[in-house]
């Protein structure tokens, strides 16, 4: 849909290629999924051309927090930051589908390993934990007994580390569920 828009077209990435096609007219180097140092590869390359974001289209949902700096910074319509949290937050989402009506599996948030055990004891195994935050199934582990749940966290926790740093989203947020046996899912 970009393609038929009279601007041209930046990336923020390494290389704006992927597979020999050209998605962007210009490349701008950063880290997409952060928002302080996305905006930062925005200005620097506003400094240099002299042009100015006209959108902001994140390609990626680890990348929602930037383009809403990037968008806030230059006035750009955006996804307002409550619908941003309720999308990006699992704990916030499953909240709003409750609040709408629609059914969810029983869950409860939690921090640490002890607050799993607790958590965990108000739930049915098999249960799936899950940050709150990540994208992609990163650092999901279906945990089918309370036995498991110590592995079951050390997964989670290492599969998290690094996200402060590369997203600026906190590591310590987590989501445990009840797991549903269904032939179709919702995510």
């Amino acid at each position: 849909a970009a393609r038929g828009t009279d601007p041209p077209i930046g990336i923020l990435a390494p290389d704006a290629c992927v597979n020999g096609h050209a998605f962007a007219d210009l490349s701008l180097s950063g880290n997409h999924c952060h928002p302080r140092q996305a905006l930062a590869a925005i200005e620097r390359w506003q400094a240099r051309s002299g042009a100015r974001p006209r959108a902001v289209v994140p390609l990626i949902e680890m990348c929602l927090e930037a383009g809403q700096a990037i968008a806030q910074a230059y006035g750009l319509r955006y996804l307002s930051a409550a619908a941003m949290g309720r999308a990006r937050n699992k704990y916030e989402m499953r909240r709003a589908f409750e609040a709408a009506g629609l059914p969810v599996p029983r869950y409860r948030p939690f921090g640490h390993l002890d607050e799993l055990r607790q958590q965990a004891a108000q739930l049915r195994f098999p249960i799936v934990i899950k940050p709150r935050n990540a994208g992609g199934s990163e650092g999901v582990v279906l945990v089918r007994t309370p036995q498991e749940l110590p592995a079951a966290f050390e997964h989670l926790a290492g599969a998290m580390a690094g996200y402060r740093e590369r997203h600026a989203l906190d590591e310590s947020l987590f989501l445990a569920e009840e797991y549903v046996d269904a032939p179709y899912e919702v995510s």
